[in-house]
C-alpha cells in the first residue's frame, strides 16, 4: 500500500491528514500473523525538504520514513512504529498511538502495542518491552514474511464513528514558530469514550472548535477555568493551546 499517493498536498495539510486517519480507522487494519490490529489513536509528522512553509521540527527525518526503504510500509523507531507517508522529497510518517484487538481489548502507547506484537512474532519475546536496536531488525523482516502487514479494503462501518483530534504528543519548542507544529491537530482518535488517555480535555475542546460542535461553549467555559488554575504550568499550556486556537480559528 503506497500511503503516501494518497495524499494531495496541494491542499490544506490539516484536510489531507484527515483525509488519511479516516482511512486508515476505516478501511484498514494490523496483520500479525493471523491476529487482526485496528487503529485507534494515530499522529502525523511531515517534512517536505523543498517546502520550507511544511518543514516539521519533530518529525524525525529518517531515511526509512521514505517509500522504498527496508521495512517498508513501516518505519521502527526509538518512539515506536510509523506508517510511512513520505514521498521521494519528503520523510513523512503515522505514528501508531493506540490499537485494539478483535475483541474490543485496547492498547495504549506507543511502546505498550509491542508487549502485544512482538510475541506473535516470537513466543520468547513475551512481556518484553520493545528495544529498536534488538527489535526493528526482527520486525522488518517479519514484514518481509508478511507476517506483519498493513491490510486495506475492509467494510466501512454502516453507522459513523466519531473521530477526535487534537496536539500531538510532542516535546515543547522555545522558538514560537515552531507552535504551529507542535499545536496544530494532527492527533486523530476514535472510540475515545471506550478507553483512557491523558489529554481528554485538550483534545474535547479542539474536536469541539473544529467541529463548530453544540458543545463548543461547554469547552471554552472549561478552557476558561484552565487558564485560571491555581497550577501555574496548567495554566499556561491552557492559555497557549487556547490562544493559538483562536488565532486559528479567526483565520
Amino acid at each position: 500500500m503506497k500511503l503516501y499517493e494518497k495524499i494531495n498536498f496541494s491542499g490544506k495539510i490539516q484536510d489531507r491528514f484527515t483525509e488519511l486517519a479516516k482511512y486508515l480507522f476505516f478501511n484498514c487494519y494490523l496483520l500479525v500473523r493471523n491476529q487482526k490490529f485496528y487503529f485507534t489513536d494515530l499522529e502525523f509528522y511531515y517534512y517536505d525538504k523543498q517546502d520550507p512553509k511544511f518543514q516539521d521540527p519533530f518529525c524525525l527525518c529518517q531515511e526509512d520514513q521514505q517509500p522504498g526503504k527496508p521495512g517498508y510500509p513501516f518505519c521502527f523507531h526509538k518512539y515506536g512504529m510509523d506508517i510511512i507517508i513520505g514521498t521521494r522529497q519528503a520523510y513523512g510518517g503515522t505514528l501508531i498511538r493506540g490499537l485494539k484487538d478483535e475483541t474490543g481489548h485496547f492498547i495504549e502507547g506507543t511502546q505498550r502495542l509491542f508487549t502485544w506484537i512482538l510475541p506473535l512474532i516470537d513466543e520468547k519475546l513475551i512481556d518484553e518491552m520493545y528495544d529498536m536496536k534488538k527489535h526493528a531488525p526482527l520486525l522488518k523482516e517479519a514484514v518481509k514474511n508478511k507476517e506483519l502487514q498493513l491490510v486495506s479494503n475492509i467494510i466501512v462501518p454502516a453507522k459513523p464513528v466519531p473521530m477526535q483530534q487534537g496536539p500531538r504528543v510532542v516535546g515543547t519548542r522555545k522558538e514560537d514558530k515552531d507552535l504551529k507544529f507542535q499545536l496544530s491537530p494532527f492527533r486523530y482518535l476514535i472510540d475515545t469514550d471506550k478507553y483512557s488517555y491523558k489529554p481528554k480535555e485538550k483534545i474535547g475542546y479542539v474536536t469541539a472548535l473544529l467541529a463548530d460542535s453544540p458543545d463548543q461553549e461547554k469547552f471554552k467555559a472549561m478552557a476558561e477555568k484552565r487558564m485560571k488554575s491555581s497550577d501555574a504550568k496548567t495554566a499556561k499550556e491552557w492559555r497557549t493551546l487556547v490562544n493559538y486556537y483562536e488565532k486559528l480559528m479567526a483565520d
